[in-house]
């Protein structure tokens, strides 16, 4: 019997490990070079292995720890690593979803909106803010302040949440982590917020319609204090961001609750997209 559920265990490990291959191998051989993943978190990956600063790379405007988890990748062939990401990209974000108990049909069609599959394709970081959700609060904060844009949202809902519980103290616990990581930043780099500052090609094809998006940005985070909704929480980011790219919004998608709602919303975001 023993013997019967590890050979089991075995065979579904092996398929599991077929299955993810495919997707790596597929974006090996026909897929072009990941731009964000090419062009600045893989160099930066480099810079910083190599005990140098990764904000001399021009694009790298997150958090030095966000290439922590990356170096592993960025060791790897450029297209190896491209699919490899994918495939993290794709499980992660599948994580996030089952946490946020969407349906299968709501999931996979969040999976094919354009938001998540530009986010795929450019190699950028939207599903490593996600795992926040997945983290204890403390260290998902780390995560969620990789990209405000994202996860501004949720992190005044978790800021307002802890302060009703413990006032001054919750916040503390709550933050500590994060301030420790931008104190021991800004002793080996300097003040590379200012470097997130400097104007790139990107900023001029963003997708933000701030100060204009704050009227539907605050009533979104009003809700999500409401309702205590993280999910509220996430769709207010981009709105409350003066620059967010269209993977920026993937969020946004995550409050809708109805299987035709999300259809005809990922659908209009094609058309649009397309048009």
């Amino acid at each position: 019997m023993i013997y019967q559920l590890t050979q089991t265990k075995y065979n579904w490990q092996v398929v599991a490990l077929i299955v993810l291959s495919i997707p790596v191998i597929m974006a090996t051989v026909f897929l072009p070079p990941a731009v964000d993943w090419t062009l600045v978190y893989r160099p930066a990956c480099t810079e910083l292995l190599h005990l140098r600063n990764p904000y001399h790379i021009k694009g790298f405007m997150n958090p030095p720890w966000a290439l922590i988890p990356l170096i592993p990748l960025s060791i790897l062939p450029m297209q190896v690593s491209r699919g490899v990401l994918i495939v993290i990209s794709f499980v992660s974000l599948a994580l996030v979803a089952r946490k946020l108990r969407l349906s299968h049909i709501i999931t996979v069609l969040w999976l094919l909106s354009p938001p998540v599959l530009a986010s795929l394709y450019a190699g950028n970081l939207e599903w490593l803010v996600f795992l926040g959700l997945l983290l204890p609060r403390r260290m998902g904060i780390l995560l969620l302040v990789l990209k405000p844009q994202v996860g501004i949202g949720v992190i005044v809902l978790w800021m307002i949440e802890a302060w009703c519980k413990d006032r001054w103290k919750g916040l503390m616990q709550l933050l500590w982590p994060t301030i420790f990581a931008f104190v021991v930043s800004f002793v080996a780099f300097g003040p590379w917020p200012l470097y997130c500052t400097r104007p790139t090609e990107a900023y001029h094809m963003g997708r933000s319609f701030f100060p204009l998006s704050l009227v539907v940005g605050l009533p979104l985070l009003a809700l999500a204090i409401w309702k205590r909704d993280v999910r509220y929480a996430l769709s207010s980011g981009p709105y409350l961001a003066p620059y967010a790219m269209l993977h920026s919004w993937a969020g946004v998608l995550l409050s809708i609750q109805s299987p035709v709602t999300m259809l005809v919303s990922v659908i209009a975001m094609w058309i649009e997209g397309v048009l």
